[in-house]
């Protein structure tokens, strides 16, 4: 099922306004996830991405005003996406598995 297949199967149950933190189980941290959720709750958003700049191969592309995920990259095979997109123009961080 993978992680959205998994979600696919939960999600009908939430409420309108229900959030709902997920945590890939191959990801340890000691991260305070309280910070993570009361940012998302403050800020209102859709989704939350809890990202840190560390090396990987995947990047995830954010605006540097906002921090809005605009695109991707894989630096091992060079596909992007948008396929467009200039990637210097943004923050590259890698994602940790928990949103």
């Amino acid at each position: 099922m993978d992680t959205g297949g998994g979600l696919r199967k939960v999600l009908y149950q939430l409420g309108d306004h229900e959030d709902l933190l997920v945590h890939n189980v191959d990801v340890f941290t000691d991260f305070d996830l309280d910070l993570l959720i009361n940012h998302h709750k403050e800020t209102h958003s859709l989704i939350s991405l809890l990202v840190q700049d560390r090396q990987t191969s995947r990047y995830l592309l954010f605006n540097k005003e906002e921090l809005q995920l605009k695109g991707w990259i894989n630096e091992k095979t060079e596909e992007k996406i948008p396929s467009h997109i200039n990637i210097e123009a943004f923050n590259k961080l890698a994602f940790n598995g928990i949103h």
